[in-house]
């Protein structure tokens, strides 16, 4: 697949480059290292792709995330929810944190479910709050 980049005004077109779709690391990186521009080193950082709801809990600051993990969770589906459990969802276009009732819980949309993480549900709340800010003035 090739795609094209058009660089110029809107009045004036001044040329259209092809691009092969390629990952950065073949397109930039394997040539800098190749003349000896890339220098690498060792460190610890610290670094998440905070790609699930336990990873998340697992970044929350103050360490308290003790076990708490998360799931997401499709309409429809049933969940068991314990004393000490949170639920992300969405009303009126807000997400918004609630702590269910223990027992068993029919999702009326996509939630997060997050069980043992009741502890961290003011820093969770203050999380959401700050993104859906965030999104606002975007």
């Amino acid at each position: 697949m090739t795609s094209y980049v058009f660089c110029g005004t809107t009045s004036t077109f001044l040329t259209a480059l092809p691009i092969t779709p390629i990952s950065i690391d073949y397109a930039v990186m394997e040539g800098a290292a190749r003349d000896h521009r890339v220098v690498m080193g060792s460190m610890s950082v610290g670094w998440s792709d905070i790609g699930s709801w336990t990873a998340l809990l697992d970044g929350l600051p103050g360490g308290r995330s003790a076990g708490a993990t998360g799931r997401v969770v499709q309409p429809g589906d049933t969940i068991s929810a314990r004393a000490g459990d949170l639920v992300v969802h969405s009303l009126d276009g807000r997400l918004i944190v609630d702590e269910p009732t223990p027992g068993p819980a029919i999702a009326d949309g996509v939630w997060a479910h997050l069980s043992g993480a009741r502890p961290l549900a003011d820093e969770i709340r203050a999380m959401i709050d700050r993104v859906q800010r965030e999104e606002v003035r975007s």
